[in-house]
């Protein structure tokens, strides 16, 4: 009897030594555990962890006392590991726990970026959601859309293309085309990139598909009216490119309009073209902006709003506002229908005109009263024409030029000696959620906005360019930019 209680009671006391051992210090016993399941306490190995999805070893080592944000060598954290492997519930976890979704590592990358990159969609819309910034940068200026664009990750492009602005959306789709995954680019051209946006390089999307033989990518960038005509540093065509590194199939499609096809996209531009060179021949607007702020692009009714002239609109406002009226509205698109010919020289009445179409590009000799072979184009007019150098210096610039008249339309187009021509249909589309119209716009336009508090301004559109529209306020002088984040005086 006196043995059994002696060894009750020491067992007693063994466990009671234990249970108070294990409350008093839970990190001990959390990293002899660890160490169990061979796994060191270190930084190093609580990113193995977080990479493998290894829940039992994370908390453990959370339970031990590490760091959320504890990093190795490169700066990486558990939360960058598990982004980047696609690990979305150790994720979850690490951010429920307090880990840094700004986090940056040695090489400036975040987490949203590794997601991005690798196409883990799931773990990128938790991130975005938990305050990740999808504008950070790495050192070598990729963002989180880029990189995904890059790596033809189309799902994470088209959940991150939302949150980009206009550069971020420009240089992704320059970046797609060099893998030319056709879903990317559309997704991109979509949300507003450019289509004829230029790289360091001065190169287009178009020719940077073109170059790399990406056909299909190159039949979408057409069919979304990428300009075939522009000319790089070096003065070559898309097709000249996609035709110097030995794909000449895509230098044909290039060449061969008919071979474009359609695209939905495509379709859409084609039909707004349309609606908004009608709308450029109706009369003058007047409106009065709505005080409820609706879609900018959409009606009450769901539908696209209709397209009106901005040239001799009147736009008023009942409201005193703080800012101009003309602030309320945002570039919302950019068109330029490029002309296929191309100045080099003039030589008496002889012009030498290069045929953007062409593939040799040598320029033909093309006298006044002639057709440009190959086109409807013909010239009725030829000036020769030198300027003083803005460097100074006394040196003369050649500013010749030729007035060209479409057969087919009669419209007629300035060319000047070495600058690429564009028709006149060239506009750009303004919209506000206050407005009851989407306005079309060419440079030359005048209108006028009527408030409370400043009264009539008259402006002038001085010029159309694809990050903005430049206006001037014909009293105070004042020059400003309508772009697609708002209006900014120059």
């Amino acid at each position: 009897m006196n043995l059994f209680r002696t060894s009750f009671a020491v067992a007693a006391a063994i466990s009671f030594t234990v249970l108070f051992t294990s409350c008093s210090d839970p990190q001990t016993s959390a990293i002899k555990t660890l160490k169990k399941n061979q796994y060191e306490f270190t930084a190093d190995d609580f990113l193995v962890a977080a990479a493998s999805e290894d829940f039992q070893a994370m908390q453990l080592f959370l339970d031990g006392g590490m760091e959320i944000d504890a990093i190795d060598a490169g700066g990486n954290t558990a939360l960058l590991q598990a982004a980047t492997n696609g690990r979305r519930m150790a994720a979850e976890m690490l951010l429920k726990a307090g880990a840094d979704p700004r986090h940056t590592n040695s090489l400036g990358r975040t987490a949203l970026i590794g997601a991005a990159e690798k196409g883990h969609t799931d773990v990128v819309r938790l991130l975005l959601g938990r305050g990740a910034d999808p504008m950070s940068k790495d050192l070598e200026g990729w963002n989180a859309l880029s990189a995904a664009a890059f790596n033809g990750q189309a799902n994470t492009v088209e959940l991150l293309a939302g949150h980009a602005d206009q550069e971020m959306l420009d240089d992704s789709l320059l970046v797609a085309c060099f893998k030319g995954e056709p879903a990317v680019i559309d997704h991109l051209l979509n949300q507003g990139a450019y289509i004829n946006t230029r790289s360091p390089d001065n190169q287009t999307p178009l020719m940077i598909a073109a170059l790399h033989g990406h056909e299909d990518a190159v039949r979408l960038l057409l069919q979304n009216q990428a300009n075939p005509y522009a000319l790089d540093s070096s003065e070559a065509t898309a097709a000249n490119l996609a035709e110097a590194n030995g794909h000449e199939g895509v230098r044909d499609l290039i060449l061969d309009p008919s071979a474009w096809g359609s695209s939905e996209s495509g379709d859409a531009l084609e039909a707004e073209l349309a609606e908004a060179l009608d709308a450029l021949s109706g009369g003058n607007v007047e409106e009065v902006l709505g005080d409820e702020p609706e879609d900018a692009d959409l009606g009450t009714d769901g539908t696209a709003k209709p397209m009106a002239g901005l040239n001799g609109a009147t736009i008023r406002t009942e409201n005193d506002r703080e800012e101009a009226v003309a602030s309320a509205f945002k570039l919302a698109g950019y068109r330029e229908q490029p002309l296929p010919v191309m100045l080099k020289g003039v030589e008496g009445d002889s012009a030498q005109v290069r045929l953007l179409s062409s593939e040799d590009g040598i320029p033909v000799a093309v006298r006044e009263g002639e057709l440009i072979p190959g086109t409807h184009y013909q010239v009725t007019g030829v000036e020769t024409k030198f300027i003083s150098s803005k460097q100074g210096k006394g040196e003369m610039v050649d500013v010749s030029r030729i007035t060209v008249e479409n057969t087919n339309t009669g419209a007629r187009h300035l060319l000047v000696k070495d600058v690429a021509g564009h028709s006149s249909e060239t506009y750009a589309i303004l919209t506000s959620p206050d407005s009851s119209y989407r306005y079309v716009v060419r440079a030359g336009d005048v209108f006028r906005t009527v408030d409370p508090t400043t009264g009539e301004r008259d402006y002038q559109v001085l010029d159309i360019r694809p990050t903005g529209v430049v206006i001037k306020d014909l009293v105070t002088e004042e020059v400003s930019t309508i772009a697609r984040d708002g209006m900014a005086l120059n």
